[in-house]
């Protein structure tokens, strides 16, 4: 699960998908409403977090991958600190801006509070009643908004090729993060 770009300063507000070659299952990427996860959080928590900041990390996710990464890298994208409630830079709805690949840890936690206050926030925005899976069909585009919404790409038979294009929107330097 992720948010595209979420350990850039400027992240993306919007991406979409294009299938342009699509396994014989079809395949299928899930989505999740960070919106919704955020509103049906007990007050409670929604208080614990209200204020506070996460750590956004591209070399974590390219770890949990096995991909090193490289000196150009980590100096094009140092790990970052973004809320962890984000205001949607449009609507003014308040979304969970975390996701399990690239979020190391929350700021002014412990390590050990941190992990576990993430890993309960993980579970939480990934209940299928937050979740969409679309099954791909050829020329299937997808648009979602980046601002709210966390995806992943199913499994799907690694002897199939699958071929998707993808176009990301950018924020005006007006919305940047932090909101």
């Amino acid at each position: 699960w992720h948010y595209d770009q979420i350990y850039l300063p400027r992240p993306a507000v919007g991406s979409c998908l294009y299938a342009v070659i699509i396994p014989a299952d079809r395949g299928a990427t899930s989505f999740a409403d960070m919106a919704a996860a955020y509103e049906a959080l007990p007050e409670r928590t929604r208080q614990r977090i209200e204020g506070r900041k996460a750590v956004q990390s591209y070399e974590a996710f390219n770890r949990s991958y096995s991909v090193p990464t490289n000196e150009e890298q980590r100096k094009k994208s140092p790990d970052i600190e973004q809320p962890l409630v984000r205001t949607h830079p449009y609507t003014g709805r308040k979304a969970l801006y975390i996701c399990p690949g690239m979020t190391t840890r929350i700021v002014g936690l412990s390590g050990e509070d941190s992990a576990e206050l993430l890993a309960e926030l993980f579970a939480w925005s990934v209940q299928p009643r937050f979740v969409y899976t679309h099954t791909w069909r050829l020329g299937d585009a997808l648009l979602w908004d980046n601002a709210c919404t966390m995806h992943r790409r199913e499994p799907f038979d690694g002897t199939q090729q699958r071929l998707m294009k993808r176009t990301t929107i950018l924020p005006e330097a007006a919305v940047a993060v932090p909101f």
